[in-house]
Parts: C-alpha cells; structure tokens; sequence
C-alpha cells in the first residue's frame, strides 16, 4: 500500500480534475502495513484482501460482516505518539474535491494500535462520506489523554454509509495515575463508534462491540452527537467485559444520543454483555438525551449485566446502587418507542450489599430492574405495543451482605419509570412481564412516577403479569422546599391515582 506512487503519480500527471471525475482502485494485497498519517484525501477507492500472487480474492469476500480472513490486508497505526492517533482516515485535502458515498473502503483489517493520546482505528472527518464495508476495525489498546482510552471508529463530520463491518472499540484504558486505584477512572474506556459532528450518518447491519474499556464509564457501543440524521439500523450491538473504575454510574450502554439528533434506531439486536463496577453503575441498551427527533422501533433490547466488586469495609455508602435499562429517553419532544421487545437485563448480574448506613440512617443497596423510562423534564412520548422483560425480584432488603447475589432476585421491578418532570406519555398495548418468582407489592410496580406527577397522558390495553395489582402504581411525590419527601404512595391502578397527583 504505497500512498505516495500510484494514486499520486496518476494525480499528478491528469490534474486534479481528472482525479475527481475518474475513479480509481488501489488493490491490496494481504500483510500488514504499518502506516503513519494514512489519509484519504481526494476520490479512490481502497480495496484489501488480495492474494499477493494471483490478486484474486477469496471467493468467500462479501459473504459476511468484517474483512476476510483468508489474504488479510491489516492497516496498523505506526505511529504512537499524541500527534497521531488514527491507522486510517478521510479527509478533505484540496478544495473543491469531494469524498462522497460512491468513494469505498473495503476488505481491510484496521487496527488502532497503542496511541498515547487514545487511539482510533478509522477517522471520517471534513465532510467525506466515503462507503465503509466489509472491514474489521478495531479501536487499539491507548491510553486515554484525551477523553477516552480507545476508539473503533470516530466520525468526527460528515455523512458516511457504515455497512457489514465488524468493529470493536478496543481496550484502552482512561485512569489517572495519580489517584489510588482501584477508583481511579477518568473519561471512558472504549467506545465502537463516535457518531460525532454535522451530516447524515448510516450504520446498517453492522456487528459493534464496545470492547472492554476501563475509565469512569466503562464502554459505550454507538455514541451520538450534534446535530443531523442518523439512521441505526439492523446491527448487531455487545460489549465484550469493562470495567467502570470510579464512583460513576455509567457501566456500559449499547447506544448513547445525546443532542438535538434526529435518530433513528431500527431493527436491531442490543445484547448487553457483563459489566465490572468498582462502586455504583449503571448499564443500558439505549440511552437517549435531548434527541430533537427520536424513533426505536422493532429492535430486541437486553440492557446487560453487572458484576461489582466485594464491599469493603470503608468506602462511599452508595456504592452498591445497581442500575439494569432497557431503553432510557431523556428530555424528548417527539419519542415514539414501538413494537420492541426489552429485557432489563441482569439475569447474570452479581453484586452484594456492604451494608453501610448513609447519614440519613437509611441502606444503600438498592437493585434496580427497569424495562423503559422516561426522564427529565420530556413531553409526550408514545410507548405503544412492546414486550418488556423485567428480572422478578426479593421484597426490599434492609442492607443484609449478599443482596442479588449470583443474580437471585432484584429490589426494584419496574417495566415503566417515568421521572422529573415528565409529561403526557401515551401507554398503549403493552405487555410486562415480571420474569422469575417472589415479589410482593413493595418490589413490583407497573407504573412509577418519581416526580413526574403529570407523567402519563393515556394507558390503555395494557398487560401485567406477575404483578401484585393490575396495575400497580408507585408515586414519589415532589416535596416542597423545606419539606421532608413524603411515603411512597402505592395504588392498584392508574384510576385509583388521587385526582390532585
């Protein structure tokens, strides 16, 4: 792979023109070809995966996700120092010269090597959209300088077609050394791909890990960001096993949307893989934040597992909050969330309870299940004919060693969780499932509110089973300024809710 011969002497000779309106291919054979500052900066294509003699490839190209294995083309990061972070990357070299969705990348092996500043395996940026298909990504092993240990893709602007790769956010690391480990994660360990900046982005029949990161958050499969369309669309979304070393509540999430995006999420399967906490933590399928626009839609959801460390006997008396999600969305204006099937997660969690008091006199060792919440301050989201799973769980603990242990029973189920300030959600045709035995009418509530007094507009045809009512409602009320929070006040269905909640 010789960027400097073929592709250049071709440019030179014809003129910048010709190298815009001609399309050529650059055909690589297999090896591995360590590159510094590898840029795509005008129109051709990359071709791997040929055999060095004959320049054929293996019949079996094209047949499933991620590059071949027979005639490996491996592109590594050669260059580990903060400058360069990146084995590949697309980029606007001349004005006037466009990178569009007919430009292709294909057949490679892309690795991201050790960069000291995080490293990356693939970088789209300037506006390219270049067609990704057919490769294996992998984000490296960095060390996080910047924000994040190791990155499989990172679409810094522009509109790409990400199709049939397999890509893995790698095994950086994001920890200060300077504070005392364990607990001393900064940033997040690894993400599959960062979905970042202006243009219109597809991710379509993609397998995404997230790989096994260690900062404060630990992976994060498919981040969003800023403004424009993008479409997630029959992937194949894990994480391998991170660890979240700090005193966070991010431990992993499939897909992160945060900003005014116009997300689509289609069609996917979400399998949530185990998760290592040192404290608190927290793990998703989707989450989304303030996304302008929002649709998720046919997709099977399981929002992972945990495994957090043995109490000590000194440390923060939060530590042993355990989080499961299906699908979060936060601060919405037009949420639909139809037709999915969602697992909170935590069949194999296992985390126990140090039994530490707080100031207020009261444990800390609450095990959450939750299927789909509705957060902060949104309006009007439509959750219409779903399939939510909730780990079934004990009535609620008083701060006993071995809560949830071995993944036995959860303090909190709860298939629908709306809270702060949200308003006028429509509920139709669903059915929750409590999955696995106990529970009583102190662990499983169809319907929470948490300061969300407004929160639900209309539910009708819905199924419970395996809960205490038909419909068990638990309201927590919003104090006043200056007042105590009131009990939790507990109905057996919506019309029973007092008229001035």
């Amino acid at each position: 792979l010789d960027r400097s011969s073929a592709a250049s002497d071709v440019y030179k000779r014809q003129g910048p023109d010709a190298a815009i309106t001609n399309r050529y291919d650059i055909k690589v054979c297999a090896g591995t070809y360590k590159e510094q500052n590898l840029v795509v900066g005008h129109p051709m294509n990359l071709r791997g995966g040929y055999d060095c003699g004959s320049f054929e490839r293996d019949p079996s190209f094209g047949k499933s996700n991620g590059a071949p294995t027979g005639n490996e083309t491996i592109i590594q990061n050669g260059a580990y120092n903060k400058d360069n972070i990146q084995a590949l990357a697309y980029a606007v070299r001349r004005e006037g010269v466009g990178i569009g969705r007919d430009v292709v990348l294909e057949g490679f092996t892309i690795d991201g090597g050790e960069g000291t500043s995080g490293s990356v395996g693939l970088v789209v940026s300037d506006g390219t959209s270049p067609t990704i298909q057919y490769n294996t990504i992998k984000g490296g092993a960095g060390v996080c300088d910047n924000g994040f240990g190791s990155m499989g893709v990172w679409v810094v602007e522009g509109s790409p077609l990400l199709v049939h790769n397999d890509v893995n956010g790698g095994t950086g690391k994001c920890l200060d050394s300077s504070m005392p480990s364990p607990g001393n994660g900064i940033g997040t360990g690894s993400y599959g791909m960062y979905l970042q900046g202006a243009g219109d982005i597809s991710v379509e029949e993609n397998r995404i890990s997230a790989g096994s990161g260690n900062g404060a958050d630990g992976a994060i499969a498919i981040a969003v960001a800023s403004v424009g369309e993008r479409h997630i669309s029959k992937n194949y979304i894990t994480w391998d096993s991170p660890r979240t070393d700090a005193n966070g509540y991010t431990a992993a999430i499939g897909v992160l949307a945060v900003g005014e995006t116009d997300l689509t999420i289609t069609d996917n399967v979400i399998r949530g893989g185990m998760t290592r906490c040192f404290e608190s933590c927290l793990s998703w399928g989707i989450l989304a934040s303030e996304s302008e626009r929002i649709r998720v839609e046919r997709n099977r959801v399981y929002g992972g597992d945990v495994t957090m460390d043995p109490p000590a006997t000194t440390g923060n008396p939060d530590r042993s909050q355990v989080f499961v999600r299906g699908i979060r969305v936060d601060h919405a204006a037009d949420a639909l969330i139809a037709n999915n099937m969602v697992h909170s997660g935590g069949l194999k969690s296992r985390t126990e309870s140090p039994g530490v008091k707080t100031t207020q006199d009261k444990f800390y060792n609450e095990r959450n299940a939750t299927g789909i919440m509705l957060d902060d301050r949104g309006i009007g989201a439509r959750v219409i004919h779903n399939t939510i799973i909730t780990v079934s769980g004990n009535p609620l603990r008083t701060g006993d060693v071995g809560s949830q242990a071995d993944g036995t029973g959860w303090d909190l189920v709860r298939p629908f969780y709306l809270a702060i300030g949200y308003e006028k959600a429509i509920f139709q045709k669903n059915l929750a499932i409590a999955h696995g035995g106990g529970g009583d009418s102190r662990s499983q509530f169809a319907f929470t509110l948490v300061e969300a007094d407004q929160s639900v507009e209309l539910a009708e045809d819905n199924a419970f089973v395996n809960f205490t009512g038909p419909a068990l409602v638990a309201i927590h009320a919003a104090p006043g300024p200056g007042v105590p929070p009131p009990d939790t006040e507990i109905f057996q269905a919506l019309r029973d809710v007092k008229p001035d909640y």
